[in-house]
This record gives structure tokens, C-alpha cells and sequence, in this order.
């Protein structure tokens, strides 16, 4: 074997081991993730910063004051993309349809169509952050009121494992139209801080306390939100979820419940 040989077939060797040390390590920061995902996998219902692969389908009604009701039946579908072994992006969408009684006149067609991108880090292991952006779409077509505007809605959250059954977090969102809509104006900043605790092996609960700013119409909103998820599969993939909102001040809403099921796509 000549010297040029010599020196051709040992760079290739260097490259090819380091090729196969890189790909061994990205496996193992895959693995790392995944048993770190399997040992959070009962709060991926209310903890969208874990940003699971899933689809959602959810029923909610709302029962509001002088008779006034609305439900909406909403398909989400979320997907995610690791990027690296403390930093993924994700995105979802969301369609609905929307069924509306005021005053006893009835409405009923598709709702807004919704998209959200965002990423997520680590702070630790036991801490997360992340920042998004959902966009809500007008449907110039629909029937239903409040359905042809076209909405912004920066959004930040951490959240903390506090213990292996506890997780504590805080949200910010802020609401705007960014274009002029007149007395439809939406200009309103949202404030979560939600509580989850891992009940049993396959059930989890929720308690969060969502206050609201609406600066469009100087007035202000407390909700209380409940929530509970039982976990079924192997791999806990499928989960059915039911929840509600009451009001702890006067407003509009007597009471909000939902219904949801959700598969998610495991390895």
C-alpha cells in the first residue's frame, strides 16, 4: 500500500469514527430525552411547554347569563422538533366549530382557524420556559359572531417540578387586533398560574387561577379553572380529559365545562 493510500484510508477511519461518535451521542441525548418525557408524561395535558406530538379533539360549552349559551367542538393538532438537548420548537393548529345562542336567535358554522409556533428550554431539570406566538384567523364565511377577526396573542410561561407529583407554573398572555376593528376591538392581557398534581399512576389534576385585563372595555375578570385527566395504553398515548371554568367575580359566564380526548404519538 502506497503512503497516499496509507494517509486516504486513515482519514477516512477518523471520519467515519467521529461520524459514528456524534451519531452515538445524538442517541443518547434522544434517549436521555425520552425517559425524561416518560417520567413528566402525566403532566403533558396541562403542561404545553413539554410540547408533545398529539391530537386533541375537545367538546366545550359555555353557559352564559339571560339564557345565553355557546359550544365549540375543536380538533388541535400539535407536533414538535427537537433541536437540541435543551431547546425544541413546536407548532399546532386548531379548528373549530361553533354553535351560538343569544337572545334565542341560534348560529352555528367553523370557527376561527388557529396556529401557534413557539419553542421551549430548560433553565434545569426540574424547570422549563418558553415563548409563542398564536395567530387566530378570521372566517369571513362563518355565521358566527366574533368569528371574523383576526387576533395576535404573544405568550410566555415557565414551569417548575417542584416534586415528583407537584408542578407549579405561571403564564402570560397578551390578546390584540392589530388592526383597527372599531368597537370589536380585543386588547386584553391574561395572567395563569397553574397548579398540577399527579393524583394517582394514571390520573392528574389541575387547579389554576386565570385573572384577566380587557383594556378594550376597562374590565376586569377572575376564573377559577378544574381539571382532571385519566391516562389509558401501554405507553399512557391515549388520555381522556374533563374540566371546567367557574367565575369568581360577576361577569357574563355562569359556567364553562369540556370534555376532550386526546392520543398522543409515542415511540
Amino acid at each position: 500500500m502506497s503512503r497516499h493510500h496509507r494517509i486516504l484510508t486513515g482519514l477516512l477511519g477518523a471520519v467515519c469514527a467521529n461520524v459514528a461518535s456524534v451519531d452515538a451521542r445524538g442517541q443518547g441525548v434522544v434517549a436521555a430525552l425520552d425517559e425524561y418525557r416518560s417520567k413528566l408524561a402525566w403532566l403533558e395535558p396541562y403542561d404545553s411547554m413539554l410540547l408533545s406530538r398529539r391530537l386533541t379533539t375537545q367538546w366545550e360549552y359555555e353557559d352564559r347569563e339571560e339564557g345565553s349559551a355557546n359550544a365549540k367542538w375543536l380538533w388541535n393538532l400539535r407536533w414538535a422538533f427537537l433541536m437540541g438537548k435543551n431547546f425544541a420548537v413546536g407548532m399546532q393548529i386548531e379548528a373549530p366549530l361553533r354553535w351560538l345562542n343569544e337572545a334565542g336567535t341560534e348560529s352555528i358554522g367553523f370557527g376561527s382557524i388557529e396556529t401557534r409556533v413557539g419553542f421551549v428550554s430548560r433553565l434545569s431539570d426540574t424547570s422549563r420556559w418558553g415563548l409563542s406566538l398564536n395567530a387566530k384567523f378570521p372566517m369571513t364565511s362563518s355565521e358566527v359572531a366574533g368569528e371574523d377577526l383576526f387576533e395576535l396573542r404573544p405568550i410566555f410561561g415557565v414551569r417548575w417540578d417542584a416534586m415528583d407529583w407537584l408542578e407549579l407554573g405561571l403564564g402570560l398572555e397578551y390578546t390584540f387586533t392589530p388592526h383597527d376593528e372599531g368597537a370589536e376591538e380585543v386588547a386584553a392581557i391574561d395572567l395563569k398560574v397553574p397548579v398540577v398534581v399527579k393524583l394517582a399512576d394514571k390520573l392528574t389534576g389541575l387547579i389554576s387561577y386565570n385573572p384577566r385585563r380587557n383594556f378594550a372595555n376597562n374590565s376586569s375578570r377572575h376564573r377559577l379553572e378544574l381539571g382532571v385527566t385519566r391516562f389509558f395504553g401501554i405507553k399512557n398515548e391515549y388520555a381522556v380529559s374533563i374540566g371546567g371554568e367557574i367565575p369568581l367575580t360577576d361577569e357574563a359566564l355562569d359556567w364553562k365545562g369540556s370534555i376532550g380526548f386526546t392520543w398522543y404519538f409515542k415511540n
